[in-house]
């Protein structure tokens, strides 16, 4: 995984900027996360990388989140967000398959084996704030305890694991 947070980018020293991981040993593609802070220009910065840079923009596939908002001016369902009821996505709490994170009060869903499947068939791109980012992280690690421990663990206070 190659992680680009906008405070890296201005030349910040925080833990993990500029370092390589890889996401999953069996993906063949790597996931390129573009983070930072609500309103800090991910959006302006992952356009001007689509119209400077096309060739490299049409070899990421973008993962796409589920929304429970609804579309704002010039949204697309299923480009900017696969747009859903509340009640819809909050059917997709016991699946492990998606991963819900509350932002800002909307619902929001990761399909955990979407962004597999894009990785096993080449590289994607993930446009979010550094806390969806770690509430994804935080629900995996939450599913993969409840599930190996077979006891229900606590929820974490800010994710819907």
């Amino acid at each position: 995984m190659f992680l680009v947070d906008r405070y890296c980018l201005r030349g910040g020293f925080a833990e993990g900027c500029g370092k390589r991981k890889t996401v999953n040993s069996s993906s063949n593609g790597r996931l390129v996360i573009l983070t930072g802070p609500s309103c800090a220009g991910k959006s302006p910065l992952a356009k001007a990388l689509w119209k400077f840079n096309p060739d490299l923009a049409s070899r990421l596939q973008p993962v796409v989140l589920y929304n429970s908002r609804d579309p704002r001016p010039g949204e697309r369902n299923g480009i900017d967000y696969h747009f859903r009821t509340r009640s819809q996505i909050e059917a997709l709490r016991d699946d492990d398959r998606y991963a819900l994170l509350d932002v800002r009060g909307d619902l929001q869903a990761l399909d955990l084996e979407e962004v597999q499947s894009l990785l096993k068939s080449g590289n994607s791109f993930f446009e979010g704030s550094i806390r969806t980012v770690n509430q994804t992280v935080s629900c995996r690690i939450h599913n993969r305890a409840k599930r190996a421990s077979g006891w229900p663990l606590p929820r974490f206070p800010e994710t819907h694991c």
